[in-house]
């Protein structure tokens, strides 16, 4: 019998788990119902693709100023260069 601390250390946070159910569940609507009818695993294979490309570079983004997060992301990097790139010295 497992104690009660090892199933918690298991668990994730709350708040993670509410974020991975709402993803999954606007994952499930948006491209796989909302864009059938699917010929075989490659059609979902190419629309889950999209949808990936989609939502992290191309969409606008509210709590980024209506901006795509590429265009945010080379936005930071044109003012922060990368760690990788900074000089330590």
């Amino acid at each position: 019998m497992r104690s009660s601390a090892s199933r918690q250390a298991r668990r994730a946070p709350r708040t993670f788990s509410g974020w991975v159910k709402a993803f999954n569940s606007l994952f499930k609507a948006e491209p796989i119902r909302d864009k059938g009818p699917w010929t075989g695993i490659n059609d979902v294979e190419v629309a889950v693709a999209e949808y990936g490309d989609w939502r992290n570079q191309r969409r606008l983004h509210g709590e980024l100023g209506h901006i795509t997060p590429a265009e945010h992301k080379a936005a930071h990097y044109a003012t922060e260069p990368p760690a990788s790139l900074q000089r330590t010295s």
